[in-house]
């Protein structure tokens, strides 16, 4: 079975058996491709770099991608784990780790678009856009884009939910609650600490 291609025509079965075949360091490998893939479009209609080289600002983006992507796929499965047993879940630590790296398979193939993308705008790709647009990318190339990216973030997250439930040992409608208490709490705790960090400037 390769994860790659059955994720979309057998998604429950092989998530079972990325769980039960497939080692930790599997999901390592998955964090790090979706990183990477996900990292080309990340600073994208920025300006951050300004005057850097291509090579730079891919290499930039390639090095923030892998550390932030190992950092939140730990966080994430420390979050899940816990949420799990709250809801009655069995799941171990490694168990949910594979699960949650699992849900970077769809992600992945946005590669080749990505890699289009970049190899027809170059460093255009990262520069500002003008004032009155949002993007330095055609309206049309951007809106598809972006269409993509909303479904397959949509698979993901059926992906996640699923994989949660096998993890955990309970349905797939639970594990999508696991999802929406940590999306609920990620939301607040990035509420806070926006109102702390304006809270700051305007009150200092």
């Amino acid at each position: 079975m390769n994860p790659f291609i059955t994720i979309w025509s057998r998604p429950k079965e092989t998530l079972q058996y990325i769980l039960d075949e497939k080692t930790v360091g599997y999901a390592v490998m998955l964090t790090l491709l979706g990183s990477l893939v996900s990292s080309i479009m990340a600073f994208s209609d920025t300006g951050f770099f300004g005057d850097f080289p291509l090579v730079a600002i891919l290499a930039i983006s390639f090095g923030a991608a892998i550390v932030l992507g190992l950092m939140g796929w730990g966080f994430m499965t420390l979050l899940y784990t816990l949420v799990g047993k709250m809801l009655g879940g069995s799941g171990t630590m490694p168990q949910v780790s594979k699960i949650v790296a699992s849900s970077a398979l769809p992600g992945i193939w946005m590669a080749p678009i990505n890699v289009l993308i970049l190899l027809i705008y170059g460093k255009d790709l990262y520069e500002a856009p003008q004032i009155y647009e949002f993007t330095v990318l055609p309206i049309a190339v951007y809106l598809i884009y972006n269409l993509i990216t909303l479904g397959i973030g949509v698979y993901a997250i059926v992906i996640q939910s699923m994989g949660l439930g096998l993890a955990h040992g309970f349905s797939s409608l639970r594990g999508f609650g696991a999802v929406a208490i940590v999306t609920g709490f990620l939301i607040v705790i990035t509420l806070i600490i926006s109102f702390a960090i304006i809270s700051i400037f305007i009150f200092k």
